[in-house]
């Protein structure tokens, strides 16, 4: 925590044996416990007793008492507070003011209206919280970039006025900050209620620190006819101003909500509620903490640890006498006998707490609550006001040791979350909620569905989470289930060792150090978060002469097993611990490793000397053991019909393709199905998700590369991986992958507004000049990446946009107004036309930025408003809470992200993440971030065949500043005066440019047109769209040639005309369609020459439903040419597969390139490197290394028996099953002509894995490596 309490400063032997808080009560263990963690202790402990406290009173009243009456003396303090507190309780007149001035305070609420017959009836949430998170990170100099936001929710008739919770030293922050409205004392104000919704307010003590804290204040039960529903008018239509809408379904009227829907969402957010009353009578306050609580505890499960409960008694004259009191628990335990007796003598409350699971109010609430107590507040007396101001203060002391013992628990059970966490959690539970139906909120499927760091123990964790978990549907038991994980885990751990490049197939190099500490975490973590209580009870029912027997289970995981066993439905089973069952750590680490063993001594006893056999062995036992557990139902069945998953897929798409007001519903369903929205693959646990499947399931790039190639440019996928399904529309399924030897293309497209339209225009023009009738690939790279649109049609759809989507708010661009206009609506436009027009021209039901459907990765940048940071929405990465977003969402919801500058569109909220702008605040030329990107995909080591950056243009000065710049906050006025001077991309670029190798500036270019007026056009000038588009169309500029061997571009004869640089830039993109297979290297000594020849294939990367571009690209081709020879393309075949030139040349044996290009018509003087090339021979090299050592020897093994001896050859098995050592150039005679190459690349790899381990013998016949 970053704020102590001055008052609770204690030494570590007084502090709480459970929580380490400061401890009050004794116990005779001779341990010390504070007042929430002794009654648990007792529960454990029932024989052990109460002493007399070792400590009187952690809280020194009698120094509070002096401290407030030196502050009352001086008479500051008292007359800053009774202005706060009476100021605005005087009159109706007085009241209607503060109230209206008080409506920007508004948090939530429900809203019905009927308009034309048409009954709207939802739960509006405002983003006044929103704004308060992201103020709260950059509210001083230091506020820390990760905050974790708290919440103390007053419910009632609320506390004479918070105000008073803050001390002297922090009043004044008050000043320009909303403070609750008090009830008036005279007028109609006077009888109703104050606010009816629920406002939020922030304590300036604690704002823009590590801790920030947010009091809430509901009116309760009583706020059903409000007077704020009179006089604030306006909260719930600013709906483009971050306002969220969550359609209510069932039943709901405002009583309804204050009774049930509000104090469902207090609960399950708040560290302490204060419930407020100002009557003793006891029946009312029993009966509506009962209604209270029981809306909330009982529809929330797992909740680790839940809020404090403060029962304050204000503004009641028998409060004077109470507050006197020395041992508030005794005088708390009091109370609660004097409600227990009221409910006793009252049959409904009774029967309300019996049909809980309890037998009184206490024990209820004590089950509902981590700790209790009831507060006095005497009435306010201008003579004598010590003892009013002593009890605030008190109370403030109360809140915070709830609250940080509350935070403190949350912590240690990874449940306290931070801000961008917090947002989403409150999403998920606001759409929840306002589904009205009998399910509580799982506060632990909440927790597991946020972005967490990926790891191989998160990945293993929640997939023992998915297959374990109970199902009604299939009685096989738990056991089954838990033999087939172990079998499939098993398979998986050997699948992930076998796709490293040293293979080494024994259990001690399988089950490795790191596999088994993250099998290690991933159970505890299972046994914690996701494994249900084993607990089972069952219930015998009668009807008639007939009686049925019923097992109801706990729910319960560990973490959430403080309120008991529960069901379903949240209710209480009965009290009692966590029950585990048969499962356990030891027992998950002893099985895996078990098995490990037994199917490495399976396949070694195969006798199998290539490990395309070993694959095909374990692929074949992959499939065995996924199928096992769609029978069992852990897995879904594709192939089954009926009650599957299957079957509320297809009514899913339905929705999504019918009910647009159902979409922000219908992704927060595909969240919680794991096998469509899984960061991780479950078709082998340890890669990342990636590609999606027709049937919606997602898998990675290696289980797809697993699957029986065709051909070396793409994959044809016959089923899923993970569910079977192989019938219906999308299959078979061909998708195109690179293949070796080959670079990946680089696109990086600037931002710029409305001059996006000269990046398109650029785009069209290489697309026209590639001449094949492809899509090369903000707005513009999710259509032509995302959606696979040619640049012809998001050139029309950026125009329609631009035309039908720029409606600006009234005076906002009125010479003369603007300024003051564009002040007081907040942005030049309006959100909704802008979202709307997206929505139209890119398919409003389409749920596809994430999961890959072709080659092309694509993500747009956004900057985070909440701590000004650049992002990703990627569609190829789920999203992690840190450098990429959320991208299960749609292509509209993420374009208008990435183009939602400030001043022009207010904030775009997202997915929970918290509200985005525009990405080019920070990264308008994205460059750098494409290029890293790359290396985050392919490898460190990986060479792209060109990095191409189109720009969005550039004159001699750039765009005068937008009117009303100022008003922005100013972090975001410092990048917005940075994205004007820098919309040309030109900084970026050569900062870009001139930090690379000169062989990737060989491979960089860049496009961006010279404009002729002399000033950049403005963001939103979308009447110079034609105009600045005319320019695109006519730009040209020289293509600078290279000199060097290295550049893939060669100039081979004299220029006889300018070279048009976007022409030679379609040619290198059509010569990157080409790439290169090698069949063998061969090493050859003639006298004191070396040289290597060179053997392959000249294949094409054209998908095989790609004819009409296959047939423009075979006549744009002429010849091949490589090592000085000419290689024709030969007669034209059926389709792009089945293109293959076989060529054969040699090479030098040195650090020449490695040259095979291809002359295209058109291109007099320069010839072009197929893709991968000019490639250097260590790389060709290291790439036959490789896929020799695939075919003919797989990998090195380590004997445990051959007396520390290395095995670099053959495996043969002996009758015991080890393995016997046999001499390289026993292995395969076809080496021997390629023995130099091959032994000295190999013994480089077995240095790679045995370091200093490894001494090599001088006998040129074995090669036989001995480790020391």
């Amino acid at each position: 925590m970053s704020d102590t309490i001055d008052d609770l400063e204690a030494t570590e032997s007084s502090k709480c044996e459970s929580c380490h808080l400061p401890g009050t009560i004794g116990c005779d263990c001779e341990n010390l416990y504070c007042e929430g963690c002794f009654p648990g202790h007792l529960k454990r402990r029932p024989k052990h007793k109460r002493l007399e406290p070792q400590i009187a009173q952690s809280l020194d009243l009698e120094a509070a008492k002096i401290d407030i009456s030196q502050d009352i003396a001086k008479g500051t303090f008292f007359k800053k507070v009774w202005r706060k507190i009476t100021g605005f309780s005087v009159s109706s007149e007085d009241h209607a003011q503060a109230l209206e001035r008080d409506e920007v305070s508004k948090w939530f609420g429900f809203y019905s209206s009927n308009v034309d017959g048409n009954t709207k009836k939802v739960l509006i949430e405002t983003s006044r919280l929103r704004d308060l998170l992201s103020e709260s990170l950059h509210h001083k100099t230091g506020s820390p970039a990760i905050q974790y936001p708290g919440f103390v929710s007053f419910v009632g008739k609320t506390v004479r006025s918070m105000v008073c919770l803050a001390s002297e030293n922090d009043l004044e922050k008050f000043e320009g900050y909303q403070i609750p409205v008090q009830k008036a004392v005279t007028g109609v104000s006077a009888i109703r209620s104050t606010t009816g919704e629920v406002n939020i307010y922030l304590d300036p003590q604690s704002y823009g620190t590590a801790d920030p804290m947010f009091f809430v204040d509901c009116e309760g039960p009583g706020g059903v006819n409000p007077l704020a529903k009179d006089i604030q008018m306006n909260w719930f239509e600013r709906s483009d101003s971050g306002t969220r809408e969550y359609p209510i379904e069932g039943k709901m009227d405002n009583a309804t909500a204050t009774k049930s829907l509000y104090p469902k969402l207090l609960y399950i957010f708040s560290d302490v509620i204060c419930y407020v009353t100002a009557s003793i009578d006891w029946i009312d306050i029993a009966y509506n903490l009962l209604e209270f609580s029981e809306a909330g505890a009982l529809n929330t499960i797992n909740q680790t640890f839940p809020p404090a409960l403060i029962i304050v008694l204000n503004n009641n004259t028998s409060a004077t006498s109470w507050a006197s009191s020395d041992h508030p628990e005794d005088f708390t335990n009091e109370i609660l006998s004097l409600l227990d007796d009221a409910l006793a003598r009252n049959e409904i409350l009774n029967a309300k707490v019996k049909n809980a699971g309890v037998d009184s109010l206490t024990e209820f609430l004590r089950r509902s609550y981590s700790r209790i107590q009831f507060h006095p507040i005497p009435p306010w007396d201008q003579e004598n006001p010590v003892i009013t101001f002593q009890q605030l203060r008190k109370l403030l002391i109360c809140i915070k040791i709830g609250a940080e013992h509350c935070r403190n628990q949350r912590a240690r059970s990874q449940t306290l979350f931070n801000t961008a966490q917090m947002v989403k959690v409150l999403d998920v539970a606001f759409h929840h909620v306002s589904k009205n139906n009998d399910q509580p909120f799982d506060l632990g499927q909440c927790r597991r569905s946020l972005p967490m760091p990926e790891s191989m123990a998160s990945n293993i964790s929640t997939y023992l989470g998915q297959t374990l978990k109970r199902d009604q549907h299939h009685k096989r038991g738990i056991t089954s289930k838990f033999d087939a994980a172990m079998d499939f885990l098993t398979i998986s751990i050997l699948k992930h060792t076998m796709r490293a490049k040293e293979k080494i197939l024994v259990t001690q190099y399988i089950y490795h150090k790191d596999i088994k500490e993250a099998c290690e975490t991933a159970v505890r973590g299972y046994l914690e978060n996701h494994m249900e209580c084993n607990f089972t009870k069952t219930c015998i029912r009668k009807h008639g002469d007939f009686i049925e027997e019923d097992t109801i289970e706990c729910v319960v995981t560990k973490e959430g097993h403080s309120q008991g066993h529960r069901t379903i439905l949240g209710r209480l089973l009965v009290d009692g611990e966590f029950e585990h069952g048969i499962f356990n750590e030891s027992k998950f680490v002893t099985t895996i490793q078990q098995k490990i063993t037994g199917l490495v001594k399976k396949l070694n006893e195969k006798s199998v000397s290539n490990p395309n056999t070993w694959l095909s062995i374990i692929n074949d036992e992959h499939k065995k053991q996924i199928r096992k557990l769609r029978d069992l139902g852990a897995y879904p069945d594709g192939l089954r019909r009926g009650g599957d998953e299957n079957a509320s897929d297809r009514h899913l798409k339905w929705i999504l393709n019918s009910r647009a007001k159902d979409f922000d519903g219908s992704i927060r369903e595909i969240e919680h199905r794991p096998f469509r929205s899984a960061r991780f693959c479950y078709g082998c646990i340890f890669g990342r998700s990636e590609y999606r499947l027709p049937c919606d399931h997602l898998i990675c790039s290696s289980c797809l590369k697993e699957k029986d190639r065709e051909h070396e440019a793409f994959v044809v996928l016959k089923e899923c991986v993970i569910c079977g399904a192989n019938e219906g529309r999308g299959w078979p399924v061909i998708i195109s992958i690179n293949p070796e030897l080959t670079g990946p293309r680089i696109l990086s497209l600037d931002g710029g507004g409305v001059r996006g339209i000269i990046g398109l225009r650029t785009l069209e023009r290489l697309e026209s000049l590639t001449g094949l009738e492809l899509p090369i690939g903000g707005i513009t790279a999710l259509g032509v990446g995302v959606q696979g649109l040619a640049a012809r049609d998001c050139l029309e759809k950026f125009k329609t946009i631009c035309r039908t989507g720029f409606v600006n708010k009234f005076g906002t661009r009125t010479f003369g107004l603007k300024y003051i206009m564009r002040r007081l609506r907040g942005s030049v436009y309006f959100q909704k036309n802008f979202k709307d027009a997206v929505m139209k021209e890119f398919g409003g039901n389409q749920i596809d930025v994430f999961g890959l459907t072709n080659h092309c990765r694509v993500a747009v940048t956004t900057l985070l408003y909440g701590n000004q940071s650049s992002r990703l929405i990627a569609n190829y990465h789920r999203g992690d809470g840190e450098k990429y977003l959320e991208s299960i969402a749609f292509i509209w919801d993420a374009a208008c992200c990435t183009f939602a500058a400030p001043i022009y569109f207010p904030p775009m909220a997202y997915r929970g993440d918290g509200d985005c702008g525009d990405g080019g605040l920070k990264t308008n030329n994205p460059v750098s971030l494409a290029y890293g990107e790359s290396k985050h995909i392919w490898g460190e080591e990986s060479r792209p065949d060109i990095i191409l950056s189109i720009g969005s243009g550039s004159s001699a000065q750039t765009a005068p500043e937008p009117e009303a710049i100022s008003t922005l906050s100013p972090v975001l006025e410092t990048l917005f005066r940075n994205m004007i001077t820098t919309m040309d991309g030109e900084s970026e670029w050569n900062s870009f440019y001139s930090a690379q190798t000169p062989d990737i500036q060989r491979r960089s270019h860049r496009i961006n047109i010279q404009l002729q007026d002399s000033k950049e056009p403005e963001f939103d000038d979308y009447g110079k769209i034609e105009e600045v588009d005319s320019e695109a169309k006519s730009y040209r500029a020289d293509y600078q040639f290279s000199s060097s061997l290295w550049a893939p571009v060669l100039q081979t004869a004299a220029r006889g005309a300018s070279d048009n640089a976007i022409k030679i830039q379609a040619d290198t993109l059509v010569a990157s369609m080409y790439f290169f297979v090698l069949d063998s290297l061969t090493f050859v000594k003639e006298a004191e020459t070396k040289k290597i020849i060179i053997q392959g294939r000249i294949k094409c990367r054209l998908l095989p439903q790609e004819n009409r571009p296959f047939d423009l690209l075979f006549g744009k081709t002429s010849h091949f040419e490589a090592g000085g020879v000419r290689f024709e393309k030969g007669s034209q075949p059926d389709g792009p597969a089945d293109f293959s030139v076989p060529i054969e040349f040699d090479h030098p044996f040195d650090e020449t390139p490695i040259r095979i290009d291809v002359k295209l018509e058109n291109s007099y003087w320069y010839l072009t490197t197929i893709s991968g090339f000019p490639m250097s021979l260590e790389a060709l090299e290291e790439h036959f290394r490789v896929k020799t050592m695939g075919a003919y020897e797989p990998r090195s093994i380590i004997d445990p028996n051959a007396k520390g001896e290395l095995v670099v050859a053959r495996r043969e098995t002996t009758s015991t099953g080890n393995l016997q050592i046999s001499q390289i150039r026993k292995v395969n005679e076809e080496w021997l002509g390629q023995f130099e190459i091959y032994t000295r690349n190999l013994l480089r790899s077995v240095l790679r894995t045995f370091g200093d381990r490894a001494a090599f013998s001088n006998d040129p016949e074995s090669y036989i490596v001995e480790l020391e």
